[in-house]
């Protein structure tokens, strides 16, 4: 295809003059990011990478713009089975000489397609994107992308994440690996509803195109007005969201009260 007439493609593939063609067109850089870890007998350890690397492959070629090689490396303070993580240090330092650099090379907008909902992760990526924005203007989108659609969908190895997966890669879900005892979800620290016979493509294929629709209404948004308020909004909000379920886990269940949604306005 001609230079001229390249929307979208991947950092990787791309030659000098096709990338910079694109970023004068539009200056929009994605990086799908997540961690390596446990997520049950019955999905892979790299589930939630996995999602979010799809979703930067459909909402580029909507938005246009670049997506860059995965990054599969998280931040976390707290062990976890299997999972490959820096400090919570080493990452804020990582991600700010990232920015620095993607703003040195004349981007508008990042998207981080952030796929670990930890809170050092969230934590440290907003911190860093508030960062960049201040000192270099660079508008940088770093959330959960279901952030922007139902923070109820974001649950751990159960109906919303499997049916994800099962959207994107079906393959690679097998839920009859959860065995069907009563310990069964315990034992695989599912954390939400219980995927055995109700997870499938067809859910997973409906949260994915709310995300995409979202998420590309979010970021042409912010190519037309270049106005950071609504994401130091965001990431406020995000992080009263955030402290609120931190607190309600010593509490009794049900009494949580966060928003369900947050968006860009």
């Amino acid at each position: 295809m001609a230079t001229s007439k390249l929307r979208w493609g991947n950092y990787a593939e791309l030659r000098p003059e096709q990338l910079a063609a694109i970023r004068k067109q539009t200056p929009v850089l994605y990086l799908p990011c997540g961690s390596i870890a446990w997520h049950g007998a019955h999905l892979p350890l790299g589930t939630d990478t996995l999602t979010v690397e799809a979703i930067g492959e459909q909402v580029v070629r909507r938005t246009g713009g670049v997506i860059l090689p995965t990054f599969w490396l998280a931040t976390s303070q707290t062990p976890r089975n299997d999972l490959l993580a820096v400090q919570q240090a080493t990452g804020m330092l990582m991600w700010n000489d990232l920015f620095d650099s993607i703003a040195l090379a004349g981007w508008q907008v990042v998207v981080v397609l952030n796929g670990l909902t930890t809170t050092d992760q969230e934590q440290t990526l907003m911190q860093a994107a508030e960062r960049a924005m201040r000192e270099h203007k660079l508008l940088v989108l770093a959330v959960p992308p279901l952030v922007l659609v139902d923070t109820t969908l974001m649950d751990q190895a159960a109906l919303w994440e499997s049916s994800l997966l099962l959207s994107v890669r079906p393959s690679l879900v097998h839920l009859y690996a959860l065995g069907d005892d009563e310990h069964a979800l315990e034992r695989n620290t599912v954390r939400g509803r219980d995927p055995r016979g109700a997870a499938s493509p067809s859910l997973g294929d409906t949260v994915m195109r709310m995300v995409v629709e979202r998420l590309s209404t979010a970021v042409l948004d912010l190519l037309k007005n270049n106005d950071p308020a609504p994401l130091f909004a965001l990431y406020q909000q995000r992080r009263e969201f955030l402290a609120v379920t931190t607190a309600a886990e010593q509490q009794p269940q049900g009494l949580r009260k966060a928003p369900r949604t947050s968006r860009l306005s």
